[in-house]
């Protein structure tokens, strides 16, 4: 428990101390379903258009998987995916589009070789992934001018992130990030905690995540349906050996923590939660264990200096009006693991005691 004033335990004294047995009781609903929005890479394509232009459209070929078949194409970019046309061709090709996620990344590629980049300096790529629908779409720009081959390159790749970045703010709810507890008791850990939003295999969830300091060689990422901490989503246990992976591609705000996949606000937000997580597994690997309540506030005052750090941002307000991007998903369409659900009511359960 945390000192208050009158309290008479030592202010080194640790403070995870068992909980009354009435309080089980109150631990978050661990099969709480929070709002969540639907992911259709079928779905209308929001106007107005943030990019038009031609650029060739690499594909594999209908026959053979290892031939590219090379299209011009007029490539359109929306907040929400992009279409593929096929001008002037001689073949009825039918319109393409994607309607992206916020798991999706953009990449500027190179050729298969640094040798075919010295050759071909005119001829520029870029890669557009969809984890949610296992997609990539492979383009590239050309110009008989290198300098130009690459910059015409560089403003769709700036297009297309900023593209993911609209649709992705579009999601969360306007929020700061913060270091103190709330009054209910499974808070008290609290490291840090803020707003991300969680996959799934049809959609994305808004949660409000908690990270807490270690307790008993690991600790705990709390998602919760709101910031009230009354509804838990999910709690993904933290120990030395747990593995955290960055999803790679340009402004991309999305990482893997155990298997499970998160997109942050922002590239800043991303980068402040992996250092946090980054900086705990470190405590957890040299066994620097138990925290004591002086530690934690020296802990929340350190992470409340980086937060200050971080840039904020928003949608335009053009944009704002037409938020969320995606459309919201019911409750009878909802795809999540109901074994995770179960398990996380054990573990509640039986950490009780703890917290």
């Amino acid at each position: 428990m945390f000192h208050s004033e009158g309290d008479e335990n030592e202010p080194g004294e640790l403070f995870f101390k068992s909980v009354d047995k009435e309080l089980v009781s109150s631990i978050p609903n661990p099969l709480a379903l929070p709002a969540s929005f639907e992911v259709d890479s079928k779905a209308a394509l929001r106007e107005p258009a943030l990019r038009s232009g031609s650029v060739w459209f690499l594909q594999p070929s209908e026959h053979e998987r290892d031939i590219q078949e090379i299209s011009r194409v007029l490539l359109t970019v929306h907040v929400n995916g992009f279409r593929i046309r096929y001008p002037g061709s001689k073949l009825i090709k039918p319109v393409r589009s994607l309607a992206w996620s916020p798991f999706a990344v953009v990449q500027a590629c190179r050729l298969h070789t640094r040798l075919m980049d010295e050759r071909m300096p005119n001829v520029r790529l870029f890669k557009v992934s969809d984890f949610h629908h296992g997609i990539s779409s492979l383009f590239a720009v050309t110009h008989p001018c290198p300098e130009e081959a690459v910059q015409q390159r560089g403003r769709w790749v700036a297009t297309i992130a900023c593209a993911i970045r609209m649709l992705t703010l579009s999601l969360f709810p306007v929020f700061k990030l913060v270091t103190a507890p709330s009054h209910l008791s499974w808070t008290k850990t609290r490291l840090v905690a803020g707003h991300m939003l969680l996959f799934d295999r049809t959609g994305v969830t808004p949660v409000f995540c908690e990270l807490h300091v270690p307790l008993e060689g690991s600790t705990t990422l709390m998602a919760y349906e709101d910031d009230s901490c009354r509804c838990l989503v999910a709690s993904l246990s933290i120990d030395a050996a747990s593995v955290v992976t960055e999803r790679m591609g340009v402004d991309s705000s999305c990482f893997t923590l155990n298997g499970y996949h998160f997109a942050a606000r922002s590239v800043a937000e991303k980068v402040f939660w992996l250092r946090a997580i980054s900086n705990i597994k470190v405590k957890l690997r040299h066994a620097m264990l138990p925290t004591t309540a002086e530690e934690l506030k020296y802990y929340r005052l350190a992470v409340e200096e980086e937060i200050l750090k971080l840039p904020v941002f928003s949608l335009a307000e053009p944009f704002r009006m037409g938020a969320p991007f995606l459309k919201q998903r019911t409750k009878s369409g909802r795809d999540y693991d109901l074994h995770l659900l179960r398990e996380n009511a054990r573990y509640l359960l039986e950490k009780a005691a703890v917290f």
